[in-house]
């Protein structure tokens, strides 16, 4: 019967495994959300001056936005505007904002919303402004998520550059020929923070192929 060899003496010292040092875990990457709002009766009122024949693709607006961004969707999405209780087919495209397009709809009846004309000539013909709720929800936003604003009105230029400070990325999208022109000066300027998203440049898709008006191209490159 063979006899089992001794074990080998050890040599040198005792060999352990490799451990990487433990490293105390750094902050969590935190990544803003996006959030969208968007100012309806602006839109709408300029979509029509815009094209009179064929309606705004909505579907198609959020999407070119998104891409654009770069997000897969915002949260949250405003809707701002005013309706008619009585006007059976707004009521029926604010369920296609809220249903279809899962958008908060903030709306609020015509006769609250109308602000009326300092002019004595547009007298007769008041107007809707959300300016101060979309400047109100910049506010909280401000600093927590990023955001993008369909708006053309100018009083949002303060509201909007205060959030840009604020560390949050900030985009304003309107069509440039619809669009105040003193927003130039803050468009122009790359310390202002707005990055500016044209819907003049996506005319074509998002009002169909055939359109009745001009061609799609932003109205800023006639600006001098």
């Amino acid at each position: 019967m063979p006899t089992a060899r001794p074990p080998k003496p050890v040599t040198g010292p005792p060999q352990f495994p490799t451990v990487s040092p433990i490293r105390p875990p750094g902050p969590p990457t935190v990544t803003k959300s996006t959030s969208l709002l968007v100012d309806g009766s602006a839109l709408f009122l300029s979509s029509r001056a815009i094209e009179t024949e064929h309606p705004l693709d909505y579907r198609r607006l959020a999407q070119k936005l998104m891409e654009k961004l770069k997000v897969e969707s915002f949260r949250p999405a405003i809707f701002f505007t005013s309706f008619d209780s009585g006007n059976e087919g707004q009521l029926k495209f604010l369920n296609f904002i809220r249903d279809m397009m899962a958008w908060q709809v903030e709306a609020v009846p015509f006769s609250e919303a109308a602000l009326m004309p300092q002019s004595e000539r547009d007298a007769s013909r008041p107007y809707v402004r959300f300016d101060s709720r979309i400047a109100f929800s910049l506010g909280r936003l401000a600093g927590r998520s990023n955001v993008v604003v369909v708006s053309d009105a100018y009083s949002l230029a303060s509201p909007i550059l205060e959030t840009a400070r604020r560390g949050s990325n900030i985009a304003l999208a309107f069509f440039s020929r619809a669009l105040d022109p003193r927003w130039l000066k803050h468009l122009r300027d790359a310390r202002s923070g707005i990055q500016f998203i044209d819907l003049d440049l996506w005319l074509d898709e998002l009002f169909g192929g055939n359109r009745s008006e001009t061609s799609s191209g932003s109205a800023f490159s006639l600006l001098p």
